[in-house]
């Protein structure tokens, strides 16, 4: 939000408010409580009110809901942000960071992250085990999780 979308530190924690009582105001519809969350290999929250709270502020701010993480417009913003996702899927190097920025990276830095949109390196970067499934691409080829794991 400080970064990509430049928001100021008082719309963030506005809008991470809102965020927070859309996606943890409710179990997921699983899990009653954590404990059986573990137990059961499932997950406490669904992941869909994150995509779509993430998906409304980047419409209300740049205007379309799948704005990529990167703007095409500037490859250098003022403030440049990286996350780091988990690949959690079966590599063959070994190499399971992804690194999410939203700026173009010299030709020495991993490049994991480009042509993600915003709402995607949202739900990679939140997959935390028993809290929100993994993320899968649109091709199912790939999953993610917290970048924690990696």
């Amino acid at each position: 939000m400080l970064g990509r979308l430049e928001m100021t530190v008082e719309e963030c924690e506005e809008k991470y408010d809102d965020i927070s009582v859309k996606v943890f105001g409710h179990k997921g519809w699983f899990v009653r409580n954590p404990l059986n969350a573990y137990i059961g290999c499932t997950y406490l929250y669904n992941p869909k009110p994150l995509e779509e709270a993430v998906k409304s502020i980047v419409a209300d701010k740049l205007g379309k809901p799948d704005a990529p993480m990167m703007d095409p417009k500037n490859e250098n913003p003022r403030c440049r942000v990286l996350v780091m996702s988990a690949l959690t899927s079966k590599v063959d190097n070994g190499s399971t960071a992804v690194h999410l920025r939203n700026y173009k990276a010299s030709i020495t830095t991993p490049t994991e992250g480009t042509g993600w949109k915003i709402w995607e390196v949202a739900r990679a970067t939140s997959a935390a085990p028993f809290y929100f499934p993994r993320f899968v691409t649109g091709n199912g080829e790939y999953e993610y999780a917290d970048g924690g794991l990696g």
